[in-house]
């Protein structure tokens, strides 16, 4: 499922590309037609959900946390799913 989209709708993902590695305040950015915010869902390894925010621009800064490992990170509209990725914490 990573890097798919799921709606008729065109989004470009500009960063983090997949499995970048990132540190501190990870951007993340995309290019949506629709202008409508946006959910940003951040979840571990296992699946689980460690962070959720609305953006309401094309561009979120994360600056929380994280532990190393693999992440995924979805942006979702009225929870449908837009785009998968993935990226990796040093």
């Amino acid at each position: 499922m990573v890097n798919s989209q799921f709606r008729s709708s065109v989004i470009e993902i500009k960063s983090p590309a997949i499995n970048e590695e990132v540190e501190k305040n990870i951007t993340f950015r995309w290019t949506y037609e629709v202008r409508k915010k946006l959910v940003l869902k951040i979840l571990n390894n296992k699946g689980t959900e460690v962070y959720s925010a609305e953006a309401e621009k094309n561009e979120y800064v994360f600056k929380e946390t994280l532990n190393p490992g693999l992440y995924y990170w979805k942006l979702e509209y009225r929870e449908e799913m837009l785009f998968v990725g993935k990226f990796r914490v040093k």
